[in-house]
């Protein structure tokens, strides 16, 4: 009884994080545009920066700052990409998310294993 609970438990928050999954996976894209969109202002920034810099209209450390944002900017967007799902979740949980979805799909395939989703990992 407390296999079927557990594996019920499983179920829902599986289906559960699924129906938030679009609306947050959204929320992420368009915070990663806006950072994209902010790094090609902060490059445009920076050219404009250096160009004033070898007129001698700006300094070399007021550059240095300019380049410091950039740098940070870059960083921003680079940690924006996608997380992988695959440790959020033990192959035992995998395999009942896997086997629930065969079975209501009306799938006639065998019981997927925990060790076939570990063999399956990168």
């Amino acid at each position: 009884m407390a296999a079927l609970a557990s594996f019920d438990s499983v179920i829902l928050t599986a289906l559960k994080e699924t129906e938030q999954a679009p609306s947050t996976y959204r929320a992420t894209l368009d915070n990663r545009q806006d950072l994209v969109d902010a790094q090609a202002n902060i490059h445009r920034s920076f050219d404009i920066a250096r160009e004033e810099c070898a007129a001698g209209s700006l300094s070399a450390l007021e550059l240095l700052t300019a380049e410091q944002s950039l740098v940070a900017f870059d960083a921003a967007v680079a940690a924006t990409a996608m997380p992988s799902f695959g440790a959020a979740y033990t192959d035992a949980e995998i395999a009942a998310v896997a086997n629930y979805v065969i079975t209501h799909s009306g799938g006639k395939q065998g019981q997927v294993m925990a060790k076939a989703v570990a063999d399956a990992r990168p």
